[in-house]
C-alpha cells in the first residue's frame, strides 16, 4: 500500500513538473535566442567594418596615377605599356563625314607596345580619352572613319601579343579653337589604374 501511495504520489508530482519544465525550457530558449542574436548581429557588423577596411586599404595600396605631363614623342612606361603620342592631328573636312557646328574631328597617332611579358588587351572605349575645355570625350565613330580613309589609321584594340606593337589612331570629335586638349591612356580598367597624360596643344580650324 506504501508503495502504491508512493506511486501515486510521485505520478502528480511529475505531471505538475512536466508544465513548469515546458515553461522553463521556453524560457531558456527565448533568452538563448535573444543572445544569439545579439552575437549574430556583432558579428556582422564587425564583419561589415572590416570588409571597408580591406577595400580600402586595397584602394590605397593601388599604384597612383602617374602626375607627369608628357609629351608628343616623349614614351611613357606604366604598368607593362609602352605609349607614345607620334601626332595629333586636325582631320580634314570630307563630304561624307562632317562634324557638327563648331567641332572638329581630330585623331591622336598612337604606338602602343606590351612590354609586359604577358598577353594585354586593349578596350579603347574605356582606357583612351581625350579632354578638351574641362569636358572628356569618347572616341567618336565618324572621325575614326575618316581617319581610316585618309591615314589608314585604325585604333589599336583587342589583344596584344608579348612585345607586339600596335599602331594607330583615337580619333575624337571636339569644339573648334580647344586649348590645352590632353590625351589620356589608362593601364587597366580599374579606376585606380595608373594613367599616362599628353599634352597635345591646341586645335584649330584644319
Amino acid at each position: 500500500m506504501r508503495t502504491k501511495y508512493h506511486g501515486a504520489q510521485l505520478h502528480k508530482a511529475l505531471q505538475w513538473l512536466r508544465p513548469e519544465l515546458a515553461r522553463g525550457s521556453s524560457r531558456i530558449s527565448a533568452a538563448d535566442g535573444s543572445r544569439l542574436c545579439s552575437a549574430a548581429g556583432r558579428w556582422l557588423a564587425l564583419g561589415g567594418v572590416a570588409a571597408l577596411l580591406l577595400l580600402f586599404a586595397t584602394a590605397c595600396s593601388a599604384p597612383p596615377s602617374s602626375q607627369r605631363l608628357f609629351a608628343i614623342g616623349e614614351t611613357a612606361e606604366l604598368d607593362g605599356w609602352r605609349i607614345t603620342v607620334q601626332r595629333f592631328t586636325v582631320l580634314p573636312s570630307h563630304p561624307v563625314f562632317q562634324p557638327q557646328p563648331g567641332q572638329v574631328l581630330c585623331a591622336v597617332e598612337v604606338t602602343l607596345q606590351n612590354a609586359s611579358g604577358r598577353i594585354r588587351f586593349v578596350m579603347p572605349e574605356r582606357q583612351m580619352l581625350l579632354e578638351a575645355q574641362g569636358r572628356t570625350y569618347a572616341l567618336d565613330r565618324d572621325a575614326t572613319l575618316l581617319a581610316a580613309r585618309l591615314r589608314q589609321w585604325i585604333v589599336p584594340e583587342g589583344e596584344l601579343s608579348v612585345n607586339e606593337t600596335a599602331r594607330g589612331a583615337a580619333s575624337y570629335q571636339i569644339p573648334l579653337q580647344s586649348q590645352d586638349v590632353r590625351w589620356t591612356f589608362a593601364s587597366g580598367l580599374l579606376p585606380w589604374s595608373e594613367r599616362a597624360t599628353f599634352s597635345l596643344g591646341d586645335t584649330a580650324a584644319p
